[in-house]
């Protein structure tokens, strides 16, 4: 069986098609995602204080160590204690 040789990767244009991806695939699930934990947060007390924490936290690969990835997480400082009693984000996940 004959051998292939060295591959010679192009990393700058992967990283950019893995950008790419997310921006145009992950991105807009991640909107989904938002959109439906903002609106499961409504259904719990002081919610509009954690509604209005919840945002898209995009971030873009810049190397080969790195990926492109988008999340959706809440900047209240409380986030994590909401998420165990309610689910909201683990729910709003499950229906992208």
């Amino acid at each position: 069986m004959q051998g292939f040789g060295p591959v010679n990767l192009n990393m700058a244009e992967l990283v950019e098609i893995s950008n790419l991806v997310n921006r145009e695939v992950c991105n807009p699930i991640g909107e989904q995602v938002l959109a439906r934990a903002q609106a499961d947060a409504d259904g719990f007390a002081q919610s509009g204080n954690y509604r209005d924490t919840l945002r898209l936290e995009p971030d873009v690969r810049d190397g080969v160590e790195d990926w492109a990835h988008t999340r959706v997480v809440s900047g209240a400082r409380y986030g994590h204690i909401v998420e165990a009693k309610h689910g909201t984000l683990a729910r709003a996940l499950g229906s992208a």
